[in-house]
């Protein structure tokens, strides 16, 4: 590192502006992003911070680690504790104090009690453990939120100066002995991932999903930090399509579970054969989630493991339940409501299955939602916005509950470095319920943790809620544990909705391809014993309007117009046969169709005929029950009011009357020869008899005179 004496003058000079500013507690401007520590060779990191407040007598202790990112050798490293004199007081200037430059100068460091940490190879980690008396911190003492921070010093082959090499900050709040409220905190923690599927409706990467669930995996590390939580409530918002989508693999990942009936020459017996387990795993396989690794038993163990924990978790908790796949409420209209509704239900019925009790949530992901959406939200449903800064008001309106969740809280502590850890997380939920605590505010403080994050270690977790232990601070689930503005009684609420927020809505276009594919998945509904099937394309069909479409809205659309196209070649495996040409004289007869199932499925089936002409029409057979792979003859009666060759098409219906499969097409050649024929054989017995009577009259007559 570069240290000639114009970069120090010009730091120094830099420094002292800062100090000026932040003077002003968590007023400094911000130079660049919070998380970017610039070039700092050596990153330091706070693994733990007790008390995580500051009490007014015995000690603070702070730990963490010091690396050496640099290709040089530090030597003489040292870190120091700092804290800022003044404390922050207010939620804005807490927003702009997370948000300042890690350069900005926030106090004076604590000398006196620094650790020595010695040489640092490069690539090399060294822990620390700082011990400071409350008597020896150089703060005002005011009631309030404090900076911590850790400066790393050391010397490498330009030499040493007073410029932090590294460092780490934090918040840390201090509150008087007594305190007239408490800061009402909800965390709320988030379930969610983008589920994408093959076009036989797998799961794209399973073996990712299921990583995800073994020990040190994303999802097996959120379900430790909710275990930790002991008596603290947390709240668990759910898009049950991840939990579906761990089923299925820990039941093989098969997908939709259709495939062409087995090699050999199908029965004519029409009977069909026992209805088929609708145990995805004994379904026939399909391609474990498509390219990339396929499940391994271990893989499954884990998805099975993870759920059965899970569930027990969640019948423990609160839990809100997003609409399935989280559909992007905002985008739906009331033409396409239809979607929403088929999205409970679908969530309600993964989560009952499970015996979990839970209640309809929407939560946006940018927090906001369209005010023309409000009308298609069921009643007793929980809205979860972010209050963007700006203090809300719990609003009931209609049924549904509004409730704002800290943006400033979810977002974490300052930078450098990974401002979303356990510690960061804490730290700023304290900071936020200390200045609520201290303004008298009485609104509830909703922390709604990142939707991607990463909890800590087992130890990182229970610090976590050890330290939010204290006495001006208690948590709460949602919603039972919020209520609403008795002022806000009004039968409609005000959203805010930016036009920023209307630029990510999603196109029309998905909404169709979804309604689409529903289509054919109410197709399928009474056309197999199956009803796995069609849940399987409902569930599919929503991947198009989730709210993480939105990056790719295009490829969410393929994804489902893949699947559908997918699903109609598979129907037409079932087919309707005969012959291209049919003769009727007379103007009736009968024909012989035979119904192909080609499917590994049992099936129910009409069928419906339809010509070119109304005039010819054929008989409406009973439905029939086809077992997989199997052909039934039928024979139909057909009749004809026109003369000529007329085209008819004989199509495999449900019982809904929907066309599947591959229907028949075939020519019907028409004529009234035979009905002249018995025309004129009639006429002329008609005359016969006539000629015959007149006769036998004549003869009596003569008699008559003869006598």
């Amino acid at each position: 590192m570069t240290r000639a004496r114009s970069a120090t003058l010009l730091t120094a000079i830099t420094g002292l502006f800062a100090a000026m500013i932040v003077a002003l507690p968590g007023l400094a401007t911000p130079a660049r992003a919070a998380d970017d520590s610039g070039a700092d060779p050596l990153a330091v990191t706070l693994k733990a911070l007790t008390p995580s407040a500051i009490p007014h007598k015995g000690r603070i202790q702070v730990t963490g680690t010091v690396r050496n990112t640099s290709s040089q050798t530090w030597r003489d490293v040292h870190v120091y504790p700092l804290t800022s004199y003044d404390p922050i007081t207010s939620t804005a200037d807490l927003a702009t104090a997370a948000a300042t430059d890690p350069t900005a100068v926030i106090g004076n460091r604590l000398l006196e009690v620094g650790r020595k940490i010695g040489t640092l190879a490069p690539g090399a980690r060294a822990r620390f453990r700082i011990r400071v008396p409350v008597a020896d911190l150089k703060i005002s003492h005011k009631p309030g939120v404090y900076w911590l921070a850790v400066h790393a010093l050391g010397t490498n082959r330009e030499g040493a100066d007073e410029v932090a090499d590294g460092r780490a900050r934090t918040f840390i709040p201090l509150m008087p002995k007594r305190v007239k409220s408490v800061a009402h905190v909800s965390l709320v923690l988030p379930l969610g991932a983008q589920i994408r599927r093959t076009s036989d409706g797998a799961v794209a990467d399973a073996k990712k999903l299921a990583r995800s669930t073994e020990p040190g995996g994303r999802l097996s590390r959120l379900l430790a930090f909710a275990e930790a939580s002991g008596s603290a409530s947390i709240t668990w918002l759910v898009d049950p399509a991840v939990v579906d989508a761990i089923q299925e693999v820990a039941d093989g990942n098969d997908g939709i579970g259709l495939a062409k009936a087995g090699a050999g020459e199908p029965s004519d017996d029409a009977t069909p054969s026992e209805s088929p387990s609708t145990d995805p795993s004994e379904e026939p396989g399909g391609d474990n989630g498509g390219p990339g690794p396929t499940l391994t038993d271990a893989d499954q163990a884990a998805a099975k493991q993870w759920l059965s924990d899970w569930t027990e978790s969640a019948r423990t908790s609160t839990v809100l339940a997003l609409p399935y796949g989280n559909v992007d409420v905002s985008s739906i209209n009331a033409k396409h409501s239809d979607l929403l509704t088929g999205a409970w239900k679908l969530s309600d019925q993964v989560l009952s299955q499970r015996s979990i009790s839970a209640t309809h949530a929407i939560a946006p992901t940018n927090g906001y939602l369209h005010p023309a959406a409000t009308s298609l939200l069921p009643h007793r449903t929980t809205v979860l916005l972010e209050d963007h800064g700006i203090a809300h008001q719990p609003v009931r309106a209609r049924g549904v509950h509004y409730l704002y969740a800290s943006s400033g809280a979810d977002s974490g502590g300052p930078g450098p470095g990974d401002r979303t850890t356990t510690l960061q997380l804490r730290q700023r939920v304290l900071a936020e319920g200390a200045i609520d605590v201290l303004d008298g505010s009485d609104s509830p403080l909703i922390v709604t943790l990142p939707n991607d994050w990463t909890a800590g270690s087992a130890g990182a977790d229970s610090r976590f809620f050890a330290g939010l232990d204290v006495p001006w601070l208690t948590t709460q689930p949602l919603p039972s544990g919020v209520r609403s503005d008795p002022s806000h009684k009004a039968t409609q609420v005000r959203l805010d909705w930016p036009a920023s927020a209307a630029a990510g809505l999603l196109p029309k276009l998905n909404l169709e391809a979804a309604e689409s594919l529903d289509r054919l998945a109410r197709t399928t509904e009474s056309l197999f014993d199956d009803a796995g099937i069609t849940r399987s394309l409902r569930s599919a069909a929503l991947i198009a309007t989730s709210a993480h479409a939105r990056d790719e809205p295009v490829s969410a659309r393929i994804e489902v117009d893949d699947i559908e196209q997918w699903m109609r070649m598979m129907l037409a495996n079932i087919e309707v046969e005969g012959t291209d040409f049919v003769v009727l004289s007379g103007g009736s007869g009968a024909l012989t169709v035979a119904v192909h199932n080609g499917l590994d499925k049992a099936i129910q089936v009409g069928l419906r005929s339809r010509a070119d002409d109304p005039k010819i029409t054929l008989t409406k057979p009973k439905a029939i029950e086809l077992g997989a792979g199997s052909r039934a003859t039928v024979r139909l009666h057909a009749h004809a009011g026109a003369v000529g060759v007329h085209e008819v098409t004989i199509s495999a219906v449900t019982k809904d009357d929907h066309a599947v499969g591959s229907p028949l097409v075939f020519s019907v050649r028409t004529s009234q020869i035979g009905r002249i024929f018995w025309m004129v054989l009639v006429g002329g017995m008609v005359i016969l008899v006539l000629l015959v009577a007149r006769r036998v009259r004549q003869r009596i007559r003569a008699r008559r005179r003869t006598a």
